[in-house]
């Protein structure tokens, strides 16, 4: 009985949530790296980017290859059931995230800006789960909503320029990667008038599902998933799938929020007792 108590507990509940949220990360990190694997090792040594703003650290080509490839060890350690591996993985996120984001070849990536706000929950929750306080669970819920919120804001107010609203910048996407979709194929089949049409709806549909999705914290977790999910496979139908990197590791968070809301707030109460009884 102890031992089916201990694997119920709303420890292990929270320690398979920080798992599941790291595995989104990792699909989000290494989506692209058919793109990324070459551009670091080959085009970045080619074609050097300087600028005297970046510290000599952080446009060192071999400074941005280690930390895209150092979270390959975050999937063993993800398989372990002690909590200090956990915590070790989640470090590496942050950190591997941080400096990417810094660094002059992968800065312009919102891919590394996301992984690290979501690596930065997963490290929090990961140093505050112990002891479970009955205050815990929506606080964690409550912080990863707004983490996501705040993300969808900055989308949504760099998305309020006439060249995304006249749908231009859509159709410059639709134009650098429809050619590698059935639906782009057929967008860009389309004469001339019909088709930017289209940009312009799809357009101006992204921009307004975004200003929605900044209220996240106070709209419901199901709608939010469904939002992202239409807008991850408009994206991958229309026009590149590329934009997984971005919405994978949130959709994580927001599955964390769903789970989250799983747990009975009675479990949280016996946390203590089952330590107690080891």
């Amino acid at each position: 009985m102890l031992t089916k108590a201990k694997i119920n507990s709303p420890l292990e509940e929270y320690h398979r949530i920080a798992r599941i949220v790291m595995m989104f990360w990792l699909a989000g990190w290494y989506i692209k790296i058919s793109f990324y694997a070459p551009y670091l090792l080959n085009t970045t040594r080619d074609f050097p980017i300087l600028h005297p703003m970046f510290p000599s650290f952080f446009q060192a080509p071999n400074v941005a290859d280690l930390f895209y490839f150092l979270p390959v060890a975050i999937v063993p350690l993800v398989f372990f059931r002690r909590e200090s591996y956990l915590k070790v993985a989640a470090v590496l996120m942050v950190v591997c995230s941080a400096v990417l984001n810094l660094h002059i070849n992968t800065c312009n990536d919102a891919t590394f800006v996301t992984s690290f706000w979501v690596g930065l929950w997963v490290l929090w929750f990961l140093f505050h789960c112990h002891g479970t306080p009955k205050n815990f669970r929506p606080q964690a819920k409550n912080l990863a909503l707004c983490i996501l919120g705040v993300i969808f804001l900055g989308g949504f107010v760099g998305k309020l320029t006439p060249e995304y609203w006249s749908g231009q910048v859509m159709s410059d996407i639709l134009f650098a990667g429809g050619l590698k979709t059935l639906l782009g194929q057929f967008v860009l089949s389309l004469p001339e008038d019909i088709r930017q049409s289209v940009m312009v709806f799809l357009s101006r549909l992204v921009i307004i599902l975004e200003g929605i999705l900044v209220f996240t914290p106070f709209l419901p977790v199901w709608f939010v998933l469904g939002a992202m999910c239409c807008i991850l496979l408009g994206f991958s139908f229309f026009s590149t799938w590329m934009i997984s990197s971005v919405l994978l590791c949130l959709l994580g968070l927001v599955f964390a929020t769903v789970l989250l809301e799983k747990i009975c707030p009675a479990k949280d109460c016996r946390v203590q007792s089952h330590r107690k009884n080891e």
